[in-house]
């Protein structure tokens, strides 16, 4: 009897683990079938992405051109589908998404040219695929279907990087024309162009030097510019700088429509009784029309100018004159954040995988600089400085506080908070240099106090001489290789501004 319930109990045992076996061998035979499947899930989404990507590309050079010049929305088709099948896709949906998101359709073969920025401000890509399965087929299924899906879309930039140190005025141009850009002080030309120093936000004061300029003229500024950004600029161009430029290459050029002099003048002030608006709206013009008076009682800014940036333009450099650069104005994909719709566009958008429901906002660090009282008045096509606006920055020390308003009887409202103000990073500390055969080793320690976004590396021949503009790095140490003896110093950098120089340090030559 015993012997028999133990037989028994060995059969039940043999059965299951059988059991256990056919299902891991079943889980097994399916695992196979389900990581297929997530390859090829993985594949559509690169060809979603992809196509969605090329696709909002393709619109955005084409929008750049007058309807007449454009490719068609069936071409459009042709470049999307083309990046899907690339990917492995077999069938592809491609739609058009207007600026309040709201989608339509692009269909094969439509000759109707790509549709304005207005309409279309990106591309919404499904691609799909079929597949056949290894095992799951014995159960009846053996095909698959997947599908993923992206959406790219762009925006005039608000931000970007990689900017030549070179303003131009915003009335002058539009995409496609051709234009000259000539070496000298042109007064006569009503300063429509000058150049940028890019360390020197309001209230700074410095002036762009020979080496930072033709750094930046070669290989752009590497730090992020923000529109409703005031720069310290010189009017007027600096031949050697500017023949920095290569034919072929795209220079990215910020856009002005103020300059901003300052000056001591209380006929500009306007918290004085001797305050005269008529007085001051041409105090500062002189050979530059589109200079705007900005009172200020800090001497040593009396007289600098300060260029106030709106927009982007893309220079394409076609030709190197003895004085001069020729070239044209071109619709350009930049590193950066943007706005949609903006009526300031000059042909600069950043363009991003971007989801539904979610802002069109880019993944970029926030802009170096703060933004401009929203009182500022903007643009029109032709802008003329009406106002006297005052460039961001501090409150002047003169300006009076403003009068309580009385409270009425009843409970005591809840005190609004005080701003809390906006500080630049103090200076690194600590910093070190060393070489090792052609290579330079920097090292810094990170300031204590605000916190810091970057750091902006400065380089000169001699300890008291002009520094000019290395590079940027969000790192505490840099190298790079050069055999030249030279001195060096260390700026910090955050959202607020440029804070103040490190220690110097001497590298020697190899």
């Amino acid at each position: 009897m015993k012997g028999a319930t133990l037989q028994r109990e060995r059969g039940q045992s043999l059965v299951i683990v059988a059991f256990a076996m056919v299902v891991l061998l079943l889980f097994a035979m399916f695992a196979v079938d389900l990581s297929y499947a997530y390859v090829q899930r993985r594949q559509m989404q690169n060809a979603a992405d992809a196509a969605a990507l090329a696709g909002a590309r393709e619109l955005t050079i084409a929008q750049g051109s007058a309807p007449e010049e454009r490719i068609s929305s069936g071409q459009l088709y042709s470049i999307i589908l083309d990046w899907a099948q690339r990917n492995q896709a077999q069938t592809v949906q491609a739609l058009y998404i207007r600026p309040d998101q709201s989608t339509f359709a692009i269909n094969a073969g439509d000759g109707s040219p790509v549709p304005d920025p207005d309409r279309a401000s990106g591309i919404y890509v499904q691609a799909c695929t079929n597949f056949p399965t290894f095992f799951s087929r014995f159960i009846g299924l053996g095909m698959m279907n997947m599908c993923a899906e992206a959406e790219a879309s762009f925006g005039a930039a608000w931000s970007a990087r990689g900017l030549a140190p070179l303003a131009i005025l915003y009335s002058d141009f539009q995409v496609g024309d051709e234009y000259s850009l000539f070496a000298g002080n042109y007064k006569h030309a009503t300063a429509r162009w000058g150049w940028m120093g890019w360390d020197c936000t309001f209230p700074s004061k410095c002036s762009p030097d020979a080496n930072s300029l033709k750094y930046w003229m070669e290989n752009g500024y590497q730090g992020y510019v923000a529109r409703n950004s005031n720069y310290m600029a010189d009017p007027g161009m600096k031949e050697s700088v500017l023949h920095q430029a290569d034919v072929g290459q795209v220079l990215l050029l910020p856009v002005f429509d103020k300059i901003y002099q300052f000056t001591t003048d209380e006929e500009c002030n306007k918290n004085s009784p001797r305050y005269n608006p008529d007085y001051c709206a041409n105090a500062c013009k002189g050979d530059y029309p589109n200079v705007v008076c900005a009172y200020t009682d800090n001497t040593t800014l009396k007289g600098q100018y300060y260029y106030h940036i709106i927009s982007f333009a893309a220079f394409k450099v076609t030709n190197k004159g003895q004085h001069q650069l020729d070239g044209e104005f071109v619709s350009y994909i930049v590193d950066g954040t943007w706005t949609n719709p903006s009526p300031w566009d000059k042909g600069v958008v950043v363009m991003r995988l971007t989801e539904r429901d979610k802002p069109p906002i880019g993944g970029s660090p926030v802009p170096t600089n703060p933004p401009e009282p929203t009182a500022t008045p903007w643009p029109t096509d032709t802008p003329e400085p009406t106002a006297t606006p005052t460039p961001v920055g501090p409150a002047p020390t003169d300006t009076p506080v403003p009068t309580a308003t009385p409270t009425p009887a009843g409970p005591t409202p809840t005190p609004t908070p005080t701003a809390t103000p906006c500080l630049t990073p103090n200076a690194p500390t600590s910093l070190t240099g060393s070489r090792s055969g052609q290579n330079v080793y920097l090292s810094w320690n990170a300031p204590s106090g605000p916190p810091v976004t970057q750091y902006n590396i400065y380089w000169a021949t001699a300890q008291d001489g002009t520094y000019g503009f290395l590079t940027s790095t969000t790192s505490t140490s840099y190298s790079y290789k050069t055999t030249s003896g030279r001195w060096y110093y260390v700026k910090a950098v955050n959202g607020c501004g440029t804070g103040p120089e490190s220690n110097k340090v001497y590298v020697p030559p190899k």
